[in-house]
């Protein structure tokens, strides 16, 4: 019991640090990665007539994953719910969009159902970093040949929003199963252990869940 106490302590002590500075390093990681899209894309507008824009558009295409993590990161400092309304679907779309090079490269398939919604009241930058977590977390899961798939509508009462990835992957132990949204948890070496617990934390506080199978 006490070595258990012992690492539950550990545990709320790294989660109390990653809440103090994550704000701090997200903020000082931002700015350059938007200042080299910004230029990238300049870069790209005036290219000369006949030059081969691909190395540039790879570049882009890598300066936006690492924007779409960071706020991926940043999605338990802001609100599901938001006075504003917003489209979800186009979010949702973009970040699918941001993903299926990354993807191709490695020959996983991605299917979208992503219904045409009308504008909610949802922060479409968090529902963006949500699925950004949700899919890194499902191509990590799988393997050449595999698929994912991406959907998201309004229920038939047009009051409750669902989204869901799912994949053709493995799937996951019965331990990993009960764990996966504890924070720092994770089954890989390089694995945060920040991305699911995030994705429950966002949902559970807007009044929604996280349902994993």
């Amino acid at each position: 019991d006490l070595v258990d106490l012992r690492r539950e302590r550990d545990r709320l002590l790294k989660l109390a640090t990653v809440g103090e500075v994550m704000p701090t390093i997200l903020h000082e990681l931002r700015n350059p990665v938007a200042a080299i899209t910004t230029s990238v894309e300049v870069a790209i507008e005036e290219l000369p007539p006949g030059a081969d824009p691909k190395m540039l558009y790879a570049i882009l295409s890598e300066a936006r994953r690492i924007s779409a993590s960071l706020e991926g990161l940043g999605a338990a400092a802001r609100d599901l719910r938001t006075t504003r309304h917003m489209a979800i679907d186009h979010a949702i779309r973009e970040c699918c969009n941001l993903t299926a090079n990354r993807m191709a490269a490695v020959q996983i398939g991605l299917v979208q159902r992503v219904s045409d919604m009308p504008l909610v009241r949802l922060d479409a930058g968090t529902v963006r970093a949500v699925l950004f977590n949700l899919l890194n977390n499902a191509i990590n899961a799988c393997s050449a040949g595999d698929v994912v798939e991406v959907g998201a509508k309004l229920d038939e009462n047009r009051t409750c929003f669902v989204m869901w990835v799912k994949d053709t992957g493995p799937g996951m132990s019965a331990e990993t199963l009960s764990r996966c949204t504890e924070l720092f948890y994770s089954t890989r070496r390089s694995g945060s252990g920040i991305g699911l617990a995030l994705c429950a934390k966002t949902a559970e506080e807007a009044g929604g869940s996280l349902r994993i199978q």
